[in-house]
């Protein structure tokens, strides 16, 4: 055992491209109950976190040589997690209207802005917006999708201007409030405030 903890990530990707199965042992045991924290902060279930967990250890596996794995591991292992967590509320859409952003944000925030690809800023921003109110989440997608006015809005819903502008007010205060660190990101920001024009 105490081999495991003189053995580093470079050392241990190096056993990983030459197939030693000892390699993954050894990530599973240096790894796995950080991983599980960051699973389990975004889905809130232990078992869905382990489960998430495992299946990305067994994907590293088998996909070994794909991958290009380098040092430090960290970054990616967690990155992995985030992703297969998100997609794990996707999934489960009973789970969505209770997902931990402020967690999220932190997690992703920690990987750092640059590995987050469009298709991981549109997906956290299809998230936080899936976590609005119904009303507030049918107003805003109503006026982001760019085919209807305000006005429009009010009149298709049978409510006034005043009560959509109240809730796209209220839905870009909650987006910038858990978007915060992204939204110097042109991709994220444009995918969001479409819904701010009139």
């Amino acid at each position: 055992m105490a081999d495991h903890f003189k053995k580093g990530d470079e050392d241990i990707l190096e056993l990983l491209r030459k197939n030693h199965v000892q390699s993954i042992n050894l990530l599973y045991d240096l790894y796995f109950d950080r991983m599980i924290r960051v699973a389990f902060k975004i889905v809130g279930d232990n078992e869905a976190a382990k489960d998430i967990v495992q299946e990305m250890f067994l994907n590293i596996w088998t996909k070994r040589h794909r991958l290009g794995l380098k040092d430090p591991i960290a970054p990616f292992l967690a990155r992995a997690v985030v992703n297969r967590s998100l997609n794990y509320l996707r999934d489960n859409r009973k789970t969505r209207n209770v997902l931990p952003l402020q967690a999220i944000d932190e997690i992703t925030r920690n990987l750092g802005q640059d590995s987050l690809e469009r298709e991981d800023l549109e997906r956290l921003a299809k998230l936080a917006i899936d976590s609005l109110p119904p009303k507030c989440k049918l107003i805003f997608n109503l006026s982001r999708s760019g085919e209807m006015s305000y006005i429009e809005i009010a009149r298709h819903l049978n409510i006034s201007k005043k009560v959509v502008e109240k809730q796209i007010t209220k839905a870009l205060k909650h987006l910038r409030r858990h978007l915060k660190s992204y939204l110097n990101n042109i991709v994220l920001f444009s995918f969001i405030f479409e819904a701010s024009k009139i």
